[in-house]
């Protein structure tokens, strides 16, 4: 015989508040840990959403320098120890192609590990956003913008190493204020995913 509806809607209850289950476990939300951007995350943003071969045409552009008798970014990948955290991640492709930009944000280095994993700030990610602008209009210029101007935001001065980014970024509607009550910008606070893909989506908008 069948169980009836109420007896079937019971019995999930208990398994739920039972502690064997949680409403997470049910309906599937993203894991905690899953919030915040990491650099794979970020590679894969940016393979499915920006054209790089456009970052590549840059007159600023410059190609990885790879080590002794390895013939690409693919071969490093199959071949280096070094890379084994990344084929471990199945984001191999997003981040070798990430990583083929070569941009000072997130530059590769063939004796290191790059973590797929590691979850990147605030102030990381508006360096990075200021290194793609810088290449689609060939000019390091960006960098200098701002000088001599003050800054909007609390735990930002001048001579801070993420002030350039942060405020080009800002300028151009990418990021904003962490707390626009106190107009602190954090930028060693991580970031979470869904802001970063957000800002990837506006930087659209400056791909001729």
């Amino acid at each position: 015989m069948k169980p009836s509806f109420r007896t079937s809607l019971t019995f999930f209850l208990l398994f739920i508040f039972s502690g064997c289950a949680t409403i997470t476990d049910i309906i599937q939300v993203k894991p905690k840990n899953d919030v915040y951007l990491t650099q794979g995350g970020l590679a894969k943003l940016i393979v499915e959403n920006l054209d790089t071969n456009r970052i590549k045409k840059s007159s600023l552009y410059k190609a990885v320098t790879l080590p002794p008798k390895v013939s690409s970014l693919k071969n490093w990948l199959e071949t280096s120890k070094e890379a084994a955290l990344i084929r471990e991640s199945n984001q191999g492709e997003a981040i070798i192609s990430f990583l083929s930009l070569n941009l000072p944000s997130f530059p590769f280095y063939a004796d290191e590990v790059w973590n797929p994993n590691r979850e990147v700030s605030r102030g990381k990610f508006a360096l990075f956003l200021l290194d793609v602008l810088i290449m689609l209009k060939n000019d390091k210029g960006l960098l200098n913008e701002f000088n001599g101007q003050k800054s909007p935001y609390k735990d930002i001065n001048g001579n801070s190493t993420y002030f350039p980014a942060v405020m080009v970024s800002s300028s151009r509607g990418l990021m904003q204020a962490f707390k626009t009550a106190d107009s602190t910008f954090e930028p060693e606070r991580l970031i979470q995913y869904k802001t970063a893909e957000q800002a990837i989506q506006k930087l659209k908008q400056f791909f001729p």
